[in-house]
């Protein structure tokens, strides 16, 4: 164990004792939560945030947003993972179905207010996703996305294409 516990610790950029058992044990059991600290990695308040799940902390109440920069960088990995599918986009049924999921989600926030790039790009209603930043209204419609609650089980509350 303790070799795994120095490797994700070097992953993270983090010191050995700040990664305990019970993450090790998260990051084994859950997929996408070690796929969630890796995106976190370069932003230490999201990392925090992210680590909290396992630290027996409950998570700050107010909503994880990633910076215009990473929400810059995920997009384009987003986009880029569209374009080598073919640029397909959902059916209208699976599309709703999609956004019906995350309409009930308890993670579905409103966008930030000091965003520029959510000024842009996201109307003031609840359309951004408390786990990853992204506008539900375009990941849905991707069928190269999934859900990244982790909690609903593998592919999050989508349905598993």
């Amino acid at each position: 164990m303790r070799g795994l516990r120095r490797k994700v610790a070097e992953e993270l950029n983090l010191p050995v004792d700040a990664i305990a058992a019970p993450m090790l044990a998260k990051i084994a059991e859950d997929p996408s939560f070690a796929y969630h600290l890796n995106l976190c990695k370069s932003d230490p308040e999201m990392l925090k945030i992210v680590m909290a799940e396992t630290a027996g902390n409950e998570a700050p109440s107010q909503d994880v947003v990633l910076s215009d920069a990473a929400a810059l960088a995920r997009a384009s990995k987003a986009v880029a993972r569209w374009a080598s599918a073919g640029f397909d986009r959902l059916e209208d049924r699976e599309y709703e179905e999609r956004l019906d999921a995350c309409r009930a989600c308890e993670h579905l926030r409103e966008p930030p207010v000091g965003s520029l790039l959510y000024k842009l790009t996201a109307r003031r209603e609840k359309v951004i996703c408390g786990l990853c930043g992204c506008d539900v209204r375009r990941k849905a419609r991707l069928p190269t996305e999934h859900c990244p609650d982790g909690a609903a089980g593998p592919g999050g509350r989508w349905r598993r294409r």
